[in-house]
């Protein structure tokens, strides 16, 4: 659920002193409101189709993009099994010190 480049770009921008925001993966590169709509709908007990994001980590000479909406994945629903791979699943920013 990483963000669009022209968010990624915005983010990198207003943060350009801190390097972990220069390129897509760390936390606050993330569409957290479409992750969190995806999986409540994907966990949905009713039957009907989700639409999953793709992102494309080949586009913007490796910079990566989200696809094109009509491009994305559809799932039946209800699912068996939702399987998210997220190395920054529960990551929390430590206090400044």
């Amino acid at each position: 659920f990483y963000l669009p480049a022209t968010w990624q770009e915005e983010v990198a921008n207003v943060y350009s002193d801190n390097a972990l925001l220069q390129s897509r993966g760390n936390a606050g590169t993330h569409d957290i409101r479409l992750g969190s709509e995806t999986l409540k709908a994907l966990k949905s007990a009713e039957e009907g189709e989700v639409l999953v994001p793709r992102f494309d980590k080949s586009a913007l000479n490796g910079r990566g993009d989200q696809v094109p909406k009509h491009r994305w994945t559809p799932v039946a629903t209800p699912c068996d099994v939702v399987v998210l791979e997220g190395w920054m699943v529960g990551f929390k920013a430590e206090e400044n010190s």
